[in-house]
């Protein structure tokens, strides 16, 4: 069957749309390529690691820079509704030798799915650096988050 204009025309108007969403702390075409394996894709061509590394992945369209940096095990959902949730572990190098002050970049949903950029937050919101400790441990409390989604709604900030 070929392509019908209607069909490329409902196409069309769904990246436009997609364009309109779009800012500085909203990428949508980033969430269009990872939800079409695009990113991940050019991701593992470049940036290959040795057998036993942790694989690279995208950072997705809800990261952003400057996040501020807490001290280990401050709540990052304090006053959140949600179900507690803690974040444990440790970073170690590929001789299983911890690494102490491990850069941990940290964003997340609230207890509803959305991010921040979704919200129209003006403040870092459910978003912090934390760095392990000398024992390459960490610890993170927040709340879980529900299943991934892609809503294509804005929220207004409340």
């Amino acid at each position: 069957m070929d392509l019908q204009e209607d069909e490329w025309l409902t196409a069309v108007n769904w990246l436009a749309k997609t364009g309109q969403l779009s800012s500085e702390k909203r990428h949508e075409f980033i969430l269009l390529s990872d939800v079409l394996g695009i990113s991940m894709l050019v991701d593992a061509i470049n940036h290959r690691f040795p057998t036993g590394a942790t694989p690279s992945t995208v950072m997705g369209p809800f990261h952003i820079e400057g996040s501020p940096e807490l001290p280990m095990g401050t709540d990052l959902a304090a006053g959140l509704a949600g179900e507690t949730c803690y974040v444990v572990g440790a970073i170690r190098d590929l001789d299983g030798k911890p690494i102490a002050g491990a850069k941990l970049d940290v964003w997340q949903a609230d207890a509803d799915g959305m991010y921040e950029s979704q919200l129209g937050k003006k403040e870092p919101f459910l978003r912090a650096v934390f760095r392990t400790g000398p024992d390459g441990k960490y610890v993170i409390r927040t709340i879980a988050p529900p299943g991934y989604s892609i809503p294509w709604t804005v929220r207004s900030a409340t």
